[in-house]
């Protein structure tokens, strides 16, 4: 039984147990957007250290040389199927949103508005809408399409967050 990192065990790339957690924990705080408390912000941590936003990141980076690239940052925080009372930005929860199959009423406008984003972008190449324009992503502007309560645009979103896990993963995210 070779030796494991902790964070192989929890699915992601950081170095959890050599790392500087407390620099990681430090940024992820700062740019707390919601008043998380320690669980959530361990969840955002987490998630971000692998391909679900690092990864998406270098993916946008190195197609956007060959093909239109359009590049989201999903922050909007709901409800999780299995641990109750947690409500975060959970991997794959926007998916059956897209299909407008919406399992709380709240979420009925994000999911209006992002399948018709996805409609859009599977007719035309393009996920603009009469509602949003949707900048191609480019490596110098590194426009991204947020989503959460609102709808916006921001340049490169996840930046402090992707480089102090980089630090702590090569560069290289995993998974």
């Amino acid at each position: 039984f070779p030796t494991r990192r902790s964070s192989d065990l929890l699915g992601c790339g950081v170095l959890l147990i050599s790392a500087d957690f407390d620099e990681i924990l430090e940024v992820f705080s700062r740019n707390n957007l919601k008043n998380d408390d320690a669980g959530q912000t361990l969840l955002k941590i987490l998630s971000s250290a692998g391909m679900l936003t690092s990864g998406a990141y270098y993916q946008a980076m190195s197609q956007s040389e060959t093909a239109p690239v359009y590049r989201y940052f999903n922050r909007l925080d709901v409800p999780h199927n299995y641990l109750p009372g947690l409500k975060f930005c959970w991997h794959t929860f926007d998916t059956p949103l897209y299909f407008r199959i919406v399992p709380y009423e709240f979420l009925e406008t994000f999911s209006r508005k992002t399948s018709a984003m996805w409609a859009a972008f599977a007719r035309t190449g393009n996920p603009s809408t009469e509602e949003y324009e949707w900048p191609r992503f480019d490596p110098e502007k590194k426009l991204t399409m947020v989503f959460d309560d609102t709808f916006y645009i921001e340049e490169d979103p996840d930046r402090e967050e992707r480089e102090v896990l980089a630090k702590y993963t090569d560069g290289v995210p995993t998974m």
